[in-house]
C-alpha cells in the first residue's frame, strides 16, 4: 500500500483539484515503489513533508491550475550504508518520471529511535510512517513516532525568516532535483513565514495538532486573534494551497507579525522590546550549550537587525554574534572568520547567508548522517 488521498486536510481545495493533486503525484510514487522492489537489498521508503501531512500546494500561475508546487520529501532507510550505496541510483532511475515534479531523497540507515532530537523533517515524517511507499524492514512505528515539539517550531520560525530576509542560499544536495541554490526571494518564502508564525502558537503545546490545516480550528476558537483577523489567516492559507507567484499577497507589517508572534508565544506583552524577546525565546527554547541554538539566535537578531535596523538592534545582533563565537575552541578547524565590528547591512547579509546555510548542513547532518558521497561533495 502507498500513500493516498494526499489532500486528505487542505483547506481551500475543491474535489477537482485534489484529483489533479492525486493524479500528479501517484504515477511518480507508483514507479518509485516499482523500481525499489527490482533491489535486493531490503529497504524502506516513506513520504515527508507536506505531503506526509496531506496538505500539498498547488501550482496556479495566473490563476490557472499547471502543476504542483509541492516537492516530494523521500526517505529511503536501510540496515547499512553499503546498501544505501546501491539504493542511492533510484533518483536516477525514476528520474524521467513526472520530471516536472521537484523530489528531494534522503539516505539513512536504520538506527535507534533518537532522543532529544528537535526536528520539523522528523516530525513531518513521523505523521507519515504508517503509510510507507514501501516496507520491507519490520520496524516498531511507535518508536520512531516524534511528537511536535515546540522548540522544533522555534527553530523552523527561524529558519523560515531566514529564507525570506536572505536572497541566497543553498537549497539542495547530491539527491535533489532542484535547483542548487536560490538567488531571489519568492512569495512563498513569505507565505511561509506567515503560516509558519501562527503554528508557533500551538505546535507541541496542543494535542493533535501538527499541520497548517490546524490553524483555521484555532482561529475559530480565538486563537490568534492578538496577530491575525481569521479572514487573513484565510487568505494566507488560499495563496499557499493554490500558489500564484504573481498574486497580490495581504499586506503585512512584518518586522511587527515577528514581535507579536513571539510575544504571543512566551506570554509578553505587546510593549516588550525585541532585545527582551529574544532574551526570553533564549531562555525558554535554546540551550546556551548547544552551538546550533546559539546559532539560531544569532540567524533571529541578524535577520531582524535587517529587517528593522538601528543601534539597538546591531547591538544585540552583536552580543549573540560574540556568543556564537566564543564556543568555538582556537584553532577550530571550521570556526567561522569573525566580521570586522560594526559591519554594514550588506556586509551582515553575507554573513548571514554563510551561517544559514553553515545552520541548514548542520540541522541536517545533526538527524541524518551524511553517506559517503555526500561527504566526499562537501
Amino acid at each position: 500500500m502507498q500513500p493516498s488521498n494526499l489532500c486528505q486536510n487542505s483547506i481551500t481545495l475543491n474535489n477537482q483539484q485534489k484529483q489533479f493533486a492525486e493524479d500528479s503525484y501517484q504515477p511518480l510514487l507508483s514507479e518509485l515503489q516499482r523500481v525499489s522492489k527490482t533491489f535486493s537489498t531490503k529497504k524502506n521508503i516513506y513520504l515527508g513533508g507536506s505531503l506526509a501531512l496531506k496538505e500539498p500546494a498547488l501550482f496556479c500561475p495566473q490563476d490557472k491550475l499547471t502543476g504542483m508546487h509541492s516537492d516530494l520529501d523521500i526517505f529511503v532507510v536501510s540496515t547499512s550504508f553499503n546498501d544505501l550505496a546501491q539504493l542511492q541510483q533510484l533518483p536516477l532511475l525514476i528520474a524521467n518520471i513526472s520530471p516536472e515534479l521537484e523530489r528531494s531523497f534522503h539516505f539513512s540507515p536504520l538506527i535507534k529511535p533518537l532522543k532529544n532530537i528537535y526536528s520539523i523533517s522528523l516530525e513531518d515524517l513521523s505523521v507519515g510512517i504508517d503509510t510507507p511507499i514501501i516496507e520491507e524492514i519490520a520496524i516498531d512505528h511507535t518508536a520512531y513516532q516524534y511528537s511536535p515539539q515546540a522548540k522544533s517550531m522555534a527553530h523552523y520560525f527561524i529558519s523560515k525568516l531566514c529564507s525570506y530576509c536572505l536572497p541566497y542560499r543553498n537549497t539542495s544536495h547530491a539527491y535533489s532535483n532542484l535547483d542548487n541554490n536560490q538567488a531571489t526571494r519568492h512569495p512563498m518564502d513569505t507565505i511561509k513565514l506567515v503560516l509558519t508564525g501562527l503554528r508557533l502558537q500551538f505546535y507541541g503545546i496542543i494535542n493533535n495538532t501538527h499541520g497548517i490545516h490546524s490553524i483555521p480550528v484555532l482561529a475559530e476558537q480565538g486563537y490568534f486573534k492578538q496577530i491575525m483577523s481569521k479572514a487573513d489567516i484565510l487568505r494566507w492559507i488560499f495563496h499557499r494551497e493554490q500558489y500564484n507567484p504573481t498574486a497580490h499577497l495581504p499586506e503585512i507589517n512584518m518586522p511587527l507579525f515577528i514581535l507579536k508572534c513571539w510575544q504571543e508565544k512566551l506570554s509578553l506583552n505587546n510593549a516588550t522590546t525585541f532585545e527582551k524577546i529574544i532574551q526570553a525565546t533564549e531562555q525558554d527554547y535554546f540551550n546556551k550549550k548547544n552551538i546550533l541554538d546559539k546559532l539560531a539566535l544569532v540567524l533571529f537578531a541578524g535577520c531582524f537587525c535587517q529587517l528593522s535596523s538601528n543601534e539597538k538592534h546591531s547591538t544585540v545582533f552583536n552580543y549573540y554574534l560574540d556568543h556564537y563565537y566564543s564556543l568555538y575552541s582556537e584553532p577550530a578547524l571550521n570556526r567561522p572568520k569573525a566580521p570586522h565590528v560594526n559591519i554594514n547591512t550588506a556586509e551582515r547579509e553575507i554573513l548571514l547567508i554563510q551561517l544559514y546555510n553553515h545552520y541548514l548542513q548542520s540541522t541536517t547532518n545533526s538527524i541524518i548522517p551524511p553517506t559517503s558521497h555526500e561527504q566526499k561533495n562537501n
